[in-house]
């Protein structure tokens, strides 16, 4: 949106008829209100300035399905969603999120997508009750363990991402429930043990990315249908399990040497 666009249209924000709102990198701080949004399916602020969110500002929208606030440094405190029961897509990211409020998936039960990049939590939100769950992006916060059931009634997640935070330790059920995930991230935590069972919960798990960590055993129970496998910069990883563990590898990456494997 240019600077003439906003000058031609002061009442932006206050279209009564708009079906989506995209505002990248502003260089102009606004006071939101959505009191006139009723019709949006699409909310989109990026690398913008804002200055502050009515409490009800992304309440009460019943149409929207996608909402997206990245780089908004200011964003401190979770924004009120009830009322917006078809939102299917949450992106809160780059911000200064500390917790995520534990009806979420009541508010918004239909949720496919959650990413919190780059903010402050320190563990994983209660999502049990988001059944159509698909991706989960946790990545760059302060997480600090994996709670056991954390991912309760999560069969449908396919994407998680836990890199760069400080979890030190996987335990047995830490992953239960995730039946269909295919992509697992846990690059550059703190990690110096994983239970002998912890991947047995996997019946699909494609790409496991273990690199910069500190685990001494790698345990293969569950990695049967693993693709590509990272476990690079760990240097207590003395010893590697036997390619043929991995019936179904094309690339590892153990060290800065990436090994292509013909299956």
């Amino acid at each position: 949106m240019t600077k003439a666009f906003r000058k031609k249209n002061s009442n932006f924000f206050t279209v009564n008829d708009l079906a989506c709102i995209a505002l990248r990198n502003s260089d102009k701080s606004e006071k939101l209100s959505g009191s006139h949004w009723k019709k949006l399916t699409n909310i989109e602020f990026s690398g913008n300035p804002i200055a502050s969110f009515d409490k009800s500002t992304f309440s009460e929208l019943p149409h929207l399905k996608k909402l997206t606030l990245s780089e908004i440094r200011q964003l401190d405190e979770f924004p009120n969603i009830k009322g917006t029961s078809s939102l299917e897509h949450l992106r809160i990211d780059r911000a200064n999120l500390k917790m995520v409020p534990a009806d979420i998936c009541s508010a918004a039960p239909f949720l496919r997508s959650l990413s919190f990049k780059s903010n402050l939590l320190t563990q994983i939100p209660k999502i049990e009750s988001c059944l159509e769950l698909k991706l989960l992006d946790l990545s760059y916060n302060n997480i600090l363990a994996i709670e056991d059931n954390s991912f309760k009634n999560q069969a449908n997640l396919i994407d998680l991402f836990l890199s760069h935070n400080s979890i030190t330790e996987i335990r047995m059920e830490s992953f239960k429930g995730l039946l269909k995930l295919q992509v697992l991230d846990l690059e550059n935590n703190k990690i110096v043990k994983i239970h002998e069972e912890a991947f047995v919960h996997f019946k699909d798990l494609r790409d496991l990315n273990l690199a910069a960590n500190k685990f001494s055993r790698l345990p293969t129970k569950g990695l049967q249908n693993v693709r590509q496998l990272k476990t690079f910069n760990n240097r207590e990883l003395k010893e590697f399990p036997p390619v043929e563990t991995f019936p179904k590898i094309n690339m590892l990456a153990l060290s800065t040497l990436t090994i292509a494997v013909n299956s």
